[in-house]
């Protein structure tokens, strides 16, 4: 079980990876969209679905981590808080029309995002790796 686990969180792996691309295509797509000045309406279908789709992905990622008793959980689910937070902000400017901002923080959550996956999900990943066993809190 643990190996299937640490193939499903290697940022190696396919389905790992294709969940982060999505994210960072979102955010691609929001700032050519802010850059392009597409309909108002638009731009916030593409953030409602980063929203979305980063608390989703967040909660399956975090499940996994409880699941395994991960020594760092709290500071990860952190670093997942902060995005969330920057997102919100990402909608405040949206609703105040401001395209070039949207622009520079779509490209600065990419980089954020990023990062994350490169730091903190390849650290999740190791341990998982390293044969991490199932908790019984859960």
């Amino acid at each position: 079980m643990e190996k299937v686990v640490a193939s499903i969180m290697s940022t190696d792996n396919s389905a790992m990876r294709n969940e982060h691309d999505v994210q960072i295509r979102l955010l691609e797509a929001i700032e050519k969209g802010a850059a392009a000045q597409r309909p108002g309406h638009e731009l916030s279908d593409l953030v409602d679905q980063l929203v979305e789709y980063t608390n989703v992905h967040f909660l399956s990622e975090q499940l996994l981590m409880r699941m395994y008793a991960y020594p760092a959980y709290a500071e990860h689910e952190d670093h997942h808080n902060e995005l969330l937070d920057r997102i919100k902000d990402l909608q405040g400017t949206l609703a105040d029309g401001d395209e070039e901002q949207l622009q520079q923080m779509a490209r600065s959550l990419q980089e954020w995002v990023t990062g994350h996956i490169k730091r903190d999900d390849a650290l999740f990943s190791r341990y998982l790796e390293e044969g991490a066993t199932t908790s019984t809190g859960c």
